[in-house]
């Protein structure tokens, strides 16, 4: 099928609204622009002397997963060469689409100088975002009672690509920063008068909700008498998070419960006890899956 006779495809179709309201303006193109100079601060030699050819190239998924990132893909050839195109095969391919080996995502067009510059960043955008969407599906699969939430451990300036891609996948946001939510962890509970502290902070920040982590069972007592509006039981084994969910809503009801701390891909099914309300992880953000994908030129 002749790439001349397909609709031109628009960031909007592949990726939706989500990335763009969640940043705010300028933050996508400062990011490609500084990952850009990253990595061709001078330029690229061979491209440069190559010019203004103009190149056809594709994009090939040599492995399986979710696909995410492609409109960070298309803004970053776009970042060089607001003239260049692209296609896709079906209407389909769209961050989310589940991909096979061999499968066809993508068609473009451009000077083979933007090509040269942008083949690698725009590729390092849509495979770690691929491989953090495609593990959060991996483990939201296993779940059938507590929802997936990400968490703050994201690395700088990147947040706002990982969250994204955790959504993707199928998991929800936590909380996006520090300031969303009120959370007593285990460096505050040295603090005196916590309790008395905590008060007063319901009457200073009445709509934000406060959690309570939770690390031993001998704990919860007094984090129940807090009442607060979360509480996390941080690395409970799975028999022990089982009794301390059942206690919680038993006495409790109200609060919502979250688990957290090693649960992995391959232990999550474990974790997965009626009653309990969220687990939140950050392992889809640092160990993605290894997503195979790569740009391969058609003609001249």
């Amino acid at each position: 099928m002749s790439v001349e006779y397909q609709e031109v495809v628009t960031i909007s179709q592949v990726e939706g609204t989500a990335l763009t309201a969640m940043s705010p303006p300028g933050y996508l193109e400062k990011l490609i622009f500084t990952s850009l100079e990253e990595d061709a601060s001078w330029g690229d030699p061979l491209g440069a002397f190559l010019g203004e050819k103009q190149v056809k190239f594709k994009i090939l998924a040599k492995s399986e997963g979710i696909l995410c990132g492609l409109g960070m893909f298309i803004r970053t050839f776009k970042a060089l060469e607001e003239k260049a195109r692209f296609w896709r095969p079906s209407e389909e391919i769209r961050d989310g689409y589940h991909f096979r080996p061999g499968e066809l995502l993508l068609l473009g067009e451009s000077t083979i100088r933007t090509l040269s510059i942008a083949e690698r960043t725009a590729l390092n955008f849509l495979i770690y975002m691929s491989g953090i969407a495609t593990r959060t599906r991996e483990m939201v699969s296993r779940l059938r009672y507590p929802k997936l939430l990400d968490t703050r451990k994201t690395l700088p300036n990147l947040r706002r690509l990982q969250k994204y891609a955790f959504i993707i996948g199928g998991g929800s946001n936590h909380r996006w920063n520090l300031s969303e939510l009120i959370m007593v962890k285990d460096t505050h509970k040295a603090i005196k008068h916590l309790s008395d502290i905590i008060s007063s902070l319901r009457g200073h920040f009445p709509i934000k909700p406060i959690e309570i982590e939770v690390e031993d069972i001998e704990e919860l007592s007094w984090v129940l008498s807090l009442k607060p509006d979360i509480i996390m039981l941080d690395n409970f084994p799975p028999d022990l998070l089982r009794k301390a969910v059942e206690r919680i809503k038993r006495e409790a009801p109200d609060i919502k419960v979250e688990a957290s701390g090693g649960i992995t891909p391959e232990n999550i099914s474990s974790y997965d006890i009626p009653g309990l309300d969220f687990i939140s992880t950050s392992y889809p953000f640092y160990n993605p899956s290894r997503v195979d994908l790569s740009v391969k030129t058609l003609f001249s």
